[in-house]
């Protein structure tokens, strides 16, 4: 008997991929893409759209502007909120988020707020059925209002008013919903996990998850927004809710779209959006730029401060009465008590080393605000004197959580006030503290530190 000869080159050959590997693979890929768009400076990200494509091109503007236009005002939407939906960026992520949707669909929309959206939902997809749920009455009161405004009375609709964690699964055997759907909503609260977990936990396995937030370094100076997000905190976040990723996408440099499910098969809706996607944009010449031509201007990139070793290390100055811990989101939280002397104020914080670099960002947690006077980021210089002091008032007037800074900038402060100023060259340290009164226990946490590294 004979044996036919095997080819060499079958041994070179690449082995074919599955659809759910080059699915996975197209994931990964898209998750690496937004680290970068991340690490640039949003002006910065802005220009290399416009010089290279490296950030995700715009979604048409005509067409956008198309989709978008033509809602009549209604009883209970806020002035100018028709007129901040018209605006460019805006206009196309609405637009972007109709082309998930199609009319063979049941839409769940989870903080539907005056109907904006829904309003562009009933009128342009039409899909099979629509509920709209928000936590406040005066919105959805607005919602129904919009319907009646626009003459889609005919629309197969529901507006109710329901607090997430009231999903039950009577409520979806009710709804039957194909796509969920949570636009900008996560940033507002202060724990966007529990809230992605809550609202999904009865869903059937092959539902859609629309959810949308904003790109990290983009609108954290937004009032009202409680969370920020990077790429790592977003990806934590889905895990711990128990979903997959089906597709991922930057929108006009701002927000991050994002398909969920709780099944790890792609899903049919995948597909849809690919064909839907830009792929490059045009320069003006009539050559389109494809996505990996390398940066053609130079770019702030900024790089993680990573917090490890001993917890020892991040001790402020203001040591006394306080405890810190690591967080798994490498950062540090501190926990600061009050003493028993009612004069003055009682102080505590965390330190962070901070190698030469040209600026700083990142992100404060606070927890028990209105117990906090100040919040004070002090830099360091090597002897361990401050060398720049800024200061935010915070107060019973506090509505934010959370709070993003860019140091020494002036104009991306975060509400931070330059009360001593210095020699930013000399800096090796920052000390973030608050000042509380006695008594008070509240808590402090460096959630991130990212610096710009001076070459």
């Amino acid at each position: 008997m004979t044996t036919a000869a095997r080819n060499p080159a079958d041994a070179l050959a690449p082995t074919p991929l599955s659809a759910a590997d080059l699915h996975r693979q197209m994931i990964a890929a898209r998750w690496d893409y937004l680290r970068l768009v991340e690490r640039l400076d949003m002006l910065d990200a802005e220009q290399a759209q416009r010089d290279t494509s490296v950030v995700a091109p715009s979604i048409d503007s005509e067409a956008a502007a198309q989709a978008v236009e033509g809602l009549t005002p209604w009883p209970g939407l806020p002035d100018g909120a028709l007129k901040a939906y018209a605006r460019g960026p805006n206009q196309r992520r609405v637009a972007r988020a109709l082309q998930y949707i199609s009319p063979r669909d049941r839409v769940l929309d989870i903080g539907c707020g005056f109907g904006h959206v829904s309003g562009l939902v009933l009128r342009n997809i039409a899909p099979e059925h629509y509920v709209g749920v928000d936590i406040g009455s005066h919105r959805i009161a607005a919602a129904r209002n919009m319907v009646e405004a626009n003459g889609l009375a005919g629309a197969a609709h529901d507006f109710r008013v329901l607090d997430m964690r009231r999903i039950d699964p009577a409520f979806i055997a009710e709804t039957r919903p194909s796509l969920v759907m949570s636009l900008e909503v996560l940033e507002h609260l202060t724990n966007p996990l529990e809230a992605l977990r809550v609202m999904t936990r009865h869903l059937p396995e092959h539902t859609d998850i629309l959810v949308s937030v904003p790109l990290r370094g983009r609108l954290e100076f937004c009032a009202g927004h409680n969370s920020f997000f990077d790429v790592d905190r977003i990806q934590r976040m889905i895990a711990g809710a128990g979903l997959h990723t089906q597709f991922v996408e930057p929108i006009e440099n701002t927000w991050v779209f994002m398909l969920l499910s709780k099944s790890a098969t792609p899903s049919a809706r995948v597909a849809t959006l690919l064909r839907q996607a830009p792929e490059s944009h045009d320069q003006g010449d009539g050559e389109p730029i494809p996505f990996n031509q390398p940066f053609q201007r130079e770019a702030r990139v900024f790089e993680r401060v990573v917090f490890d070793g001993e917890i020892g290390a991040y001790r402020s100055r203001w040591k006394y009465r306080s405890k810190y811990v690591l967080l798994a989101s490498s950062g540090v939280r501190c926990s600061v008590e009050g003493g028993d002397d009612a004069e003055g104020m009682h102080y505590g914080g965390i330190c962070a080393p901070v190698p030469p670099c040209r600026a700083i960002r990142g992100r404060i947690g606070l927890e028990n605000a209105p117990d906090i006077a100040y919040l004070h980021i002090d830099a360091l210089d090597y002897a361990n004197k401050p060398a720049l002091r800024w200061r935010r008032r915070v107060g019973r007037a506090a509505q934010a959580s959370a709070i993003a800074f860019e140091l020494p900038s002036t104009e991306r402060a975060g509400g931070f006030e330059l009360i001593r100023e210095g020699d930013w060259s000399s800096v090796s340290r920052i000390d973030v503290y608050v000042a509380t009164k006695a008594g008070a226990q509240v808590a402090v946490s460096l959630e991130s530190l990212e610096i710009e590294p001076l070459i």
